[in-house]
């Protein structure tokens, strides 16, 4: 929820445009051009994008080749076998795999300056499975989903004009 909800806020706050406006000294009030054409839009200084995670640890049953084998996709990247067993990183985790994974947490990224910034590391309980190249494939998706987010929002701005 943490992730959409950030991601919503930007959105929005990227569409909000300002009535041009004015102190009347006499009313001592502030007052706004109704024209909307010669409303400004917001300009943000930093443009957040988080990336939720999970760490799941298969069972140690489970054997390469073996029914029910975990298996890596799109959003996961798979960190290699443990003690207790294979060891997989979730992106985006539904409350499901909340449940599920002992190692979560949260990266927040802006590259919005050209510079990649990390704004926000979280991560709580497991046993530290998940690592420094963990963590830095964890940041590089990051990363990506801000390229991919911020295209669909500067498209999104051009097409509302």
């Amino acid at each position: 929820m943490f992730d959409a909800s950030v991601m919503a806020v930007v959105a929005a706050l990227r569409d909000v445009r300002l009535p041009c406006a004015r102190w009347d000294e006499d009313r001592k009030v502030a007052l706004c051009e109704p024209d909307f054409a010669r409303a400004r839009r917001l300009r943000l200084r930093r443009s957040p994008c988080p990336l939720g995670f999970g760490v799941f640890v298969a069972d140690p049953r489970l054997r390469a080749g073996g029914e029910g084998q975990a298996q890596g996709g799109a959003n996961s990247a798979v960190l290699g076998k443990g003690v207790e067993g294979p060891a997989t990183v979730l992106i985006d985790i539904d409350s499901f795999e909340d449940d599920v994974c002992e190692e979560k947490g949260s990266v927040v990224v802006d590259c919005s300056t050209g510079k990649n910034k990390i704004l926000k590391i979280e991560k709580v309980g497991g046993d530290g499975r998940l690592g420094v190249e963990g963590m830095k494939e964890v940041i590089r998706r990051a990363e990506t989903r801000w390229a991919e987010w911020n295209g669909v929002l500067e498209a999104a701005v051009r097409s509302a004009g």
